[in-house]
C-alpha cells in the first residue's frame, strides 16, 4: 500500500532512481483509479455525469498514467502519497 510508505523512504526511493540505482514503477489498476476519481469529482446525479465520467477515463489515459511511466514517477509517487492516501496500490521496484 503505497500510503504506508514511510516519507524517509519516499525521499530514499527518490534519491535511489535519481542516482540510477533503482528503477520505480508504479501499478495501478486502470479502472479503480478512473473509479475513484470520478467518485471525487461527480457528485450526485447531474446530465453532464456521461461527459465527466468520459473526460476523467481521457484525462487518466492521456496525462496521468504516461506521467508515471516517463520519469515522473518521483513526483507522482509524492503527489499520490500526500493526496490520496486512501488509494490501496502495490508497488515495484
Amino acid at each position: 500500500m503505497i500510503s504506508k510508505i514511510p516519507n524517509h523512504r519516499v525521499l530514499a526511493i527518490n534519491r535511489g532512481e535519481k542516482e540510477g540505482k533503482l528503477k520505480v514503477k508504479l501499478d495501478v489498476n486502470q479502472e479503480d483509479m478512473t473509479s475513484y476519481m470520478s467518485d471525487k469529482v461527480i457528485k450526485g446525479d447531474s446530465i453532464f455525469k456521461s461527459l465527466l465520467l468520459d473526460t476523467v477515463e481521457d484525462s487518466y489515459k492521456r496525462l496521468i498514467a504516461p506521467s508515471s511511466k516517463r520519469g515522473g514517477v518521483q513526483d507522482t509517487c509524492e503527489r499520490i502519497l500526500f493526496a490520496y492516501p486512501s488509494i490501496k496500490k502495490g508497488r515495484k521496484y
